[in-house]
């Protein structure tokens, strides 16, 4: 009956199931510019976007302002940008329409220029950026209040010239291998902090460490082959949580992975997807004549059957005692044993007038 009821696809598609891997922490790059990862913010009140680059080695963030999304938009800021400070390895962006065309991957692809799509519908593989748009439009916004020209304002901005937290150092100086001169009172030091990676490392695994307790995050079970169930956008308040149609498991990347069912092919992180479970055996078909409950004649004989029961009278011969009175010889019968059963008697609650009728004599 168990395995009945978890093989239901329409409650297997309703129900909630919550999964999310752990947050790793792997290796940065080993030099600066060595990967680009890249996003949009906006659009903006005026209708125009920016177009944000962020360094991996160092966190130091590239920002150009462009009046759409499209190609020939951003064509210019790429060659600028790559012109001043050279050709990364890789760019590393999510799967939004802006970085989907087929003219992007051939600019890229004729610069020698690795092109990383992160997993669809799961920003946080593009976490760096994310965090640094979230900042920046923190920053922008408080430049508007404060300022008629926020554009002028947000030259303020001293990011790139704060110590960052997993590096403890500005990115700036990490970027060019310099102190950053600006119009904020510092004091010279004497000598040189030098960057060490391995801090970078330890201080992002403290800073996972508190949202995979909060999360009480475990590492996926999903296996090649495996029939399992996807999320699905909710369009209407009928739409279930999981499309109800199972898909099949094709390819594992860490917590990508990459499911199919029939020509469609979907990429998505491991908690979109829950263990489909199917039927281990046909469910029993009903039939009356086999039916637990009983028949009118099998329960017509059990109310005519005495109980208790007692047994048959043997037909083997007995010797039993004469009486002294030549009286007829009768055969000594157990006596009757009956064992009288209490009668339950049902509690009763004590009936008494209430507490403010005592001064007063109640007939009752």
């Amino acid at each position: 009956m168990v395995e009945v009821v978890k093989s239901c696809t329409a409650c297997q598609a309703v129900t909630p199931y919550n999964q999310r891997n752990p947050i790793q922490t792997y290796p940065t790059s080993t030099c600066p510019l060595e990967c680009l990862d890249v996003d949009y913010a906006g659009p903006f009140p005026d209708g125009k976007y920016c177009f944000i680059m962020v360094d991996d080695f160092s966190k130091f963030p590239f920002v150009k302002k462009v009046p759409s999304t499209n190609f020939k938009q951003l064509k210019p800021v790429l060659d600028e940008t790559f012109a001043l400070f050279g050709l990364p390895k890789e760019l590393k962006s999510d799967n939004g329409p802006p970085f989907n065309g087929y003219e992007l991957k051939e600019y890229l692809s004729s610069l020698n220029v690795k092109y990383h799509l992160i997993t669809p519908r799961w920003p946080e593989a593009n976490g760096r950026t994310e965090r640094f748009v979230k900042t920046f439009k923190k920053a922008l916004l408080c430049a508007t209040i404060n300022s008629n020209n926020p554009d002028a304002e947000i030259q303020e901005f001293n990011y790139r010239s704060t110590p960052h937290s997993t590096t403890n150092c500005p990115p700036y100086q990490i970027m060019f291998n310099r102190e950053i001169n600006n119009f904020l009172p510092t004091l010279k030091n004497k000598t040189f902090h030098e960057y060490n990676p391995q801090t970078d490392i330890d201080n992002r695994r403290k800073q996972n460490e508190r949202p995979n307790r909060k999360r009480r995050t475990f590492e996926h079970r999903l296996q090649l082959g495996q029939k399992v169930l996807c999320k699905q956008q909710k369009k209407n308040s009928l739409t279930p949580l999981f499309d109800p149609d199972p898909y099949t498991i094709t390819r594992i990347t860490g917590s990508q992975i990459e499911a199919r069912r029939g020509e469609k092919v979907i990429v998505r992180n491991s908690s979109f997807f829950k263990p489909h479970h199917s039927a281990q055996s046909p469910r029993p078909e009903y039939h009356p004549s086999t039916s637990l409950a009983p028949s009118r004649s099998s329960q017509s004989e059990q109310t005519r059957a005495p109980f208790p029961t007692t047994p048959p009278r043997s037909t083997a011969p007995t010797t039993t005692p004469l009486r002294q009175d030549n009286t007829e010889d009768k055969v000594n019968s157990p006596p009757n044993q009956s064992v009288e059963t209490p009668t339950g008697r049902r509690p009763q609650r004590d009936r008494s007038p209430p507490s403010k009728l005592r001064d007063y004599l109640v007939e009752i």
